[in-house]
C-alpha cells in the first residue's frame, strides 16, 4: 500500500504525505485522485471459494436450510450480499455453489450483490475474466461447467448465465445503505483493518439490512466487537446470526 501511495506522490509531484492530504480532503466523489487514492489503500487478495471450511458449512448447512424454508413458504427467492467483493471471485463462488445446489433454478429469484468502494475491482468483477492460474486452482467439474476459456488470452471468463445472478455496486461500508433485508451477509477481511469507531459504523450498517434469521459471515482472523455480543449469536467458527430481541 505504501509504495502505492508513494507512486501517486509522484505522479502529482507532491514530495510529502501532508500536501497529498490536503489534495484529497478538497475533492468532491466525482475527483479522480480520490478513487486513485481509494484503490491504493484497499487491500483486494481473494480466491474462488476462499475459506473451505466456511464454504463446506454453507453447502452442507446454510444453503439447504435457506432452500427449504424459502420452498416451505412458496417464494423461493435468496437475496445474499458479498460486502468488499473485491475482484468478484467470493459473489461468483456463492453464484456457483447455489447454481449447484438449487433444483429447477431458473424459476428461483436468485439476488446476489456485491459491492465494494474500489471501481477498478469492481470492473474486474464485470468482466468476470481470470487468468488460468487462478481459475485452474478449482475442480475441473466446476471449470468445465462455469467457465470459457479463451486460449489466445489464457484466461477464462465465467458463464453469461452465473454473471447474470450477480449486480455489482460501488458502494463505502461506512455510509448508509438501502440495499433491503438480507439471507446471508458477507463481510470478510474488512473489520480486522478498521479502527473501533470506523468498525462500529458498518456493522450498525449491516445490521440495517439483517432479520434475525440473516446469516452474518466475516473472516476466521476476525472477532465482533464485545459492544455487539448482544446482537448475535454464534452458529460455527465466523458464522453469526442476529438475534430476534434486537430490531435495527
Amino acid at each position: 500500500m505504501d509504495n502505492r501511495l508513494r507512486r501517486r506522490l509522484r505522479n502529482l509531484s507532491i514530495d510529502n504525505y501532508n500536501a497529498y492530504y490536503r489534495r484529497i480532503s478538497h475533492a468532491d466523489d466525482n475527483d479522480l485522485e480520490l478513487q486513485l487514492f481509494i484503490n491504493a489503500l484497499t487491500t483486494n487478495e481473494t480466491y474462488f471459494f476462499r475459506n473451505k471450511r466456511q464454504f463446506n458449512y454453507l453447502s452442507n448447512i446454510i444453503f439447504p436450510e435457506l432452500i427449504r424454508r424459502q420452498q416451505k413458504s412458496g417464494e423461493k427467492k435468496i437475496k445474499i450480499w458479498s460486502a468488499a467483493c473485491s475482484t468478484g471471485e467470493e459473489p461468483y463462488s456463492l453464484a456457483m455453489l447455489l447454481y449447484e445446489k438449487i433444483f429447477n433454478i431458473g424459476q428461483w429469484n436468485i439476488n446476489i450483490l456485491a459491492t465494494d468502494i474500489n471501481r477498478e475491482v469492481l470492473d474486474v468483477a464485470r468482466r468476470g475474466e481470470y487468468k488460468s492460474k487462478i481459475v485452474e486452482r478449482m475442480p475441473s467439474s466446476y471449470i468445465k461447467k462455469f467457465f470459457m476459456k479463451n486460449k489466445e488470452t489464457d484466461t477464462y471468463r465465467i458463464k453469461e448465465y452465473i454473471r447474470k445472478m450477480i449486480n455489482f455496486y460501488q458502494h463505502n461500508l461506512i455510509d448508509r445503505n438501502s440495499f433491503g433485508k438480507m439471507d446471508c451477509i458477507f463481510c470478510k477481511n474488512v473489520l480486522i483493518y478498521l479502527d473501533n469507531e470506523s468498525k462500529t459504523e458498518v456493522i450498525s450498517n449491516l445490521i440495517k439490512s439483517m432479520t434475525e434469521k440473516t446469516y452474518f459471515i466475516i473472516g476466521y482472523a476476525e472477532s465482533l466487537m464485545t459492544n455487539y455480543s448482544d446482537y448475535f449469536r454464534y452458529i460455527a467458527p465466523s458464522i453469526y446470526q442476529k438475534k430476534s430481541t434486537f430490531e435495527a
